[in-house]
């Protein structure tokens, strides 16, 4: 399933960390009727064992059973270790779920990306990719525009940039906001973007008019990041400003 540029809604993660979880949690995601598209987000940095892969397979099978939103497979490495992990063994692990796991988009960190290339190569012709880049410390509006248009120059047309930041102050979340704004003017592929903490929430519902085309609401009272607006409300807020 392709995701055009112009597609937008709520990304919503699941952050199971077995099956028995990973039901609960999308049973619950059945009982919610957004007003927006949602893309599911599979995080495997929750998850119990990366090495048994017949359980993994069998929970990429459960998700895509339960739902026909496009699946988004994310496994986050500042969370799934405490010392900054190489790039020679996050492409390789990323190369094993690319191969055994099926997705419609794969979020790569730029930052631990090596060779992209060998990457794009074990893509279907469906499949797309969200070039993924976190700062946690508050970055200046031109820092941030700096790093999507890094970002722009090797992604494809058809890929997304992500780019998330913290923010301290409203100055911050400004910064973030504008970057937005001028990035979606400036380059070709479609942003996401959004300021993390409690002082960045108001960009997780601003974002869409400032070009970020999909913005992530929590499923469980945690979420999956710093600040996440609870997913009925932010499908209201979201439809509050349309």
């Amino acid at each position: 399933m392709t995701i055009q540029a112009s597609d937008s809604g709520i990304a919503v993660a699941l952050t199971a960390r077995d099956l028995v979880a990973l039901q609960q949690q999308l049973r619950r995601l059945n009982e919610f009727c957004p007003q927006h598209e949602l893309l599911i987000e599979w995080r495997l940095d929750q998850w119990h064992d990366l090495t048994d892969w017949a359980e993994l397979q069998q929970g990429n099978r459960l998700i895509r059973a339960a739902s026909r939103s496009p699946l988004l497979i994310t496994w986050r490495t500042e969370h799934a270790r405490q010392q900054p992990l190489g790039a020679t063994v996050y492409q390789a692990q990323m190369s094993q779920f690319m191969t055994r796991l099926s997705a419609d988009l794969w979020d790569l960190e730029i930052a631990r990306v090596s060779h992209p290339e060998e990457l794009r190569r074990l893509l279907s012709q469906d499949e797309q990719i969200v070039w993924s880049q976190h700062f946690w410390q508050p970055q200046s509006r031109a820092r941030l525009l700096a790093a999507l248009t890094a970002a722009s120059t090797f992604a494809g047309p058809t890929d997304f940039l992500k780019l998330a930041t913290w923010a301290a102050s409203s100055e911050d979340c400004l910064n973030l906001l504008e970057a937005t704004w001028w990035a979606h003017q400036q380059l070709k592929q479609p942003l996401i973007t959004m300021a993390m903490g409690p002082t960045g929430r108001i960009s997780r519902s601003l974002g869409y008019l400032f070009g970020s085309r999909w913005s992530f609401g929590a499923l469980t009272q945690q979420g999956s990041a710093p600040g996440q607006l609870p997913l009925a409300q932010l499908d209201q807020q979201l439809l509050a400003l349309e």
